[in-house]
């Protein structure tokens, strides 16, 4: 037996060659079912306590760190609940979530949201009461599967699940705080698949949280009305967002809503060409992000910090940290970050003249995109467009067309080697 003593508690560890012996005798024995259910019903049951059902409330706790050691015993309790209680299985997945995310794990949890609303629909009929358990079910397996999907870059097929969700949280109608996560995950894919308009989500995710008198989703609520409103490029609205946002004085430790009002202040003032101000809300951002150990938000807002480089003319220091973030985002397993970072390698090729060079990296980022039907929002539309019409303007068409043809025959790693 091993002993862990570094943390705030003991633990014992078979070595491996016993703990297989064990396990094998276990099975034998005809007691590995009984084993399996006792493990997934230990952790199902911390689903079951203090929740209230909304993972953006101010009701919600994140799950205590000392999970984080217990990862494999969530994934073998998760797997084996999948196929023998789907519905609790999916209310521990659920609850788990937001710590999986901190992790980078989003490709797993959306894998496993998917095989529980299988393994849901394979159910044989029941009662209306169970039934209506069920319906609840699938619509939270929906809102995991698109948190997975959406922080690992597959924002289309994200967006399409909160609408299959959004139909099943309204026909239910006794979960509000559930329909507010949705309506600010939907708000925000929206901007990031470039969709006409969902502020009316980000309202509503407001407006719950009045009616709740839950702080947090009214917070929310205005940061995504924040976003939306920039979306439109209306700026004073963004601001009054925001300084909304800010006069509620929450403190919350979630990294979605550091990250989300730390990255829509940096892109109000980046409006309003004020990047000393958003270099100071990212930071403050990052510090706190980096406290959490939020991997993939810490991330985003890195990359948030190069793009401001770049805005203000530091090329040398947005590369430094692009050339970070790039190789994060394909540890993360996020390709759309990815080809967003290989574009602003390009427009950092096409400021120090390196036009083939740009060409080549936004051939490698199409390529990208392409695979995944991953479209840009409104923003990084305006300035890709701008670049690569200044690009056609300082390279021959036929030089511009084999070296952008180069790029699109590039994998991954390669083409992060060339940016």
């Amino acid at each position: 037996v091993r002993i862990d003593d570094s943390g705030d508690e003991m633990r014992y560890f078979y070595l491996e060659t016993i703990r297989q012996y064990a396990r094998d005798r276990l099975f034998e024995a005809g007691e590995g079912s009984r084993a399996r259910d006792v493990q997934f019903h230990y952790f199902a049951q911390m689903a079951n306590t203090g929740f209230d059902g909304s993972l953006l409330s101010a009701g919600y706790a994140m799950p205590t760190e000392h999970l984080e050691e217990d990862m494999d015993n969530l994934r073998a309790a998760l797997d084996w609940g999948i196929g023998a209680d789907p519905t609790a299985a999916i209310d521990l997945l659920r609850f788990l979530s937001p710590l999986w995310t901190t992790h980078g794990l989003g490709i797993e949890l959306m894998h496993r949201a998917r095989a529980a609303d299988e393994a849901l629909a394979e159910l044989p009929p029941a009662g209306d009461r169970d039934m209506i358990t069920r319906r609840r079910a699938r619509a939270f397996a929906l809102t995991i599967f698109a948190m997975g999907t959406g922080t690992s870059g597959g924002s289309e097929e994200a967006f399409a699940a909160t609408q299959e969700a959004e139909t099943l949280f309204r026909e239910d109608g006794s979960l509000p705080g559930s329909l507010a996560d949705l309506l600010f995950w939907r708000a925000i894919l929206g901007i990031e698949i470039g969709r006409a308009d969902e502020y009316a989500a980000a309202q509503e995710t407001y407006e719950i949280g009045l009616t709740l008198g839950d702080q947090v989703l009214q917070q929310i609520g205005l940061i995504a009305m924040a976003r939306w409103a920039l979306v439109r490029d209306d700026t004073a609205a963004a601001a009054a967002h925001l300084a909304a946002a800010r006069e509620l004085r929450v403190k919350h430790e979630l990294p979605i809503l550091i990250t989300s009002q730390a990255d829509a202040e940096a892109m109000s003032a980046w409006a309003v060409g004020d990047f000393d101000a958003a270099r100071r809300a990212l930071a403050e951002g990052a510090v706190a992000l980096r406290q959490a150990h939020h991997r993939l938000f810490a991330n985003v807002i890195d990359s948030e910090i190069g793009h401001t480089l770049r805005q203000t003319g530091d090329l040398a220091g947005a590369a430094e940290i692009y050339s970070a973030t790039i190789v994060e985002w394909q540890d993360l397993g996020h390709r759309a970050a990815v080809a967003n970072q290989l574009e602003c390698f390009s427009f950092i090729a096409l400021e120090e003249e390196q036009l083939a060079r740009a060409a080549q990296l936004f051939g490698a980022a199409e390529t990208l995109r392409d695979a995944l039907s991953s479209r840009m929002t409104p923003e990084e539309r305006k300035v890709y467009e701008a670049n690569v019409a200044e690009l056609r303007e300082g390279l021959a068409p036929a030089a511009l067309q084999e070296a952008w043809e180069t790029g699109r025959g590039l994998d991954m790693d390669a083409a992060i080697e060339l940016a």
